[in-house]
């Protein structure tokens, strides 16, 4: 809750400044998110637009004009590819670079607006977004609090304090209170609007739920040494030629449907940040290498080096068929 109170206030009090990262607040329906940030929200005034996630699939994008905070309520994009689409539009509101954002109006031709913006976003989704291992754009919190009963409606005792404190809130000087608080009390000494945010339990867990089923494949051939995977450096044709043989296995844990080309399974390693590709050329001829594993002792090696493991792996490999597990550095077996 600290970091969210500081967000806030230095929203509030730096409006020249943009946040680095997203505000993501999700959890069951009624757990109070809108009270959270309502006495936020209202001293924003007009620099404040609230949309529903289904608005950013939309070409046009009038409401980031004059806009401080964009709240996106609702986020709820069940359809995986759906919400790779939200995911992907809302990177250049989330974070700088880009220092300017284009504008898409109706009937109006675009124009550039400096990024300024900083984002919430609420919802009742586990799997609101779809991102990527690496992603640091948002400061995701997903609560367990459940005020309903077994019945589904609202406990009373839930009921009586929510009644309270929106009464306090809009008619007793709450938001009131709360704007001075954010204004003037909190302490943004050890708060830094360009560092990304720490990873959170909820945003590990949207890492690993938005993993791609490949990828998921591929550590798991990776883990197992199946095939070629037996090297810890391999061609992107080796791992293809590999994974096509394991998929057809009965032993693989991960299904996959259906397996991608060769061009696309190497886009899918770089984006869930499987191995280290790396540019060999030979007699004039270039081929790229993967370090899938032992990467802290393989990186030291040279280019050439490399490829001399490679190819004694692979010649051993194929030799041996199922053999030991190889573990070669430097070139040479030990």
């Amino acid at each position: 809750m600290s970091h969210f109170i500081k967000w806030m206030a230095h929203t509030i009090r730096f409006p020249d400044k943009k946040i680095n990262h997203a505000l993501l607040l999700a959890g069951g329906e009624g757990i109070g998110k809108d009270l959270l940030f309502h006495a936020f929200f209202k001293m924003l005034g007009n620099q404040h637009k609230s949309i529903h996630g289904s608005m950013l699939l939309d070409n046009f994008n009038d409401f980031i004009v004059g806009t401080k905070n964009i709240h996106i309520n609702e986020l709820e994009m069940g359809d995986h590819r759906e919400a790779k689409v939200v995911t992907n539009k809302l990177k250049p509101y989330c974070t700088a670079p880009p220092t300017t954002l284009r504008v898409n109006p109706k009937n109006v031709k675009s124009f550039q607006i400096q990024n300024l913006c900083n984002v919430t976003i609420f919802s009742n989704n586990a799997l609101p977004l779809v991102v990527s291992r690496d992603t640091r754009r948002y400061y995701a919190v997903w609560s367990d609090m459940t005020p309903n009963g077994a019945d589904g409606e609202i406990l009373p005792e839930w009921r009586k304090y929510f009644n309270e404190i929106w009464e306090w809130m809009d008619n007793g000087g709450g938001w009131q209170a709360i704007s001075h608080y954010l204004m003037t009390q909190v302490d943004l000494s050890d708060f830094n609007p360009g560092e990304s945010p720490r990873v959170t339990e909820f945003m590990r867990d949207m890492r690993e739920a938005s993993a791609d089923p490949v990828g998921e494949a591929v550590r798991e051939v990776i883990q197992k040494r199946h095939s070629l995977f037996e090297s810890d450096i391999l061609t992107i044709d080796d791992a293809h030629r590999s994974l096509r043989s394991a998929v057809s296995s009965s032993d693989m844990l991960n299904s996959v449907k259906y397996l991608p080309s060769i061009q696309i399974l190497g886009k899918i390693m770089r984006q869930e940040q499987i191995g280290i590709k790396i540019r060999v050329v030979k007699d004039g001829v270039e081929k790229q290498l993967w370090i899938i594993r032992n990467h802290e002792t393989l990186r030291h090696n040279t280019p050439g080096e490399l490829l001399r493991i490679y190819e004694n792996n692979m010649e051993k490999i194929r030799t041996q068929g199922t053999s030991p597990i190889l573990t070669l550095v430097s070139g040479e077996s030990l």
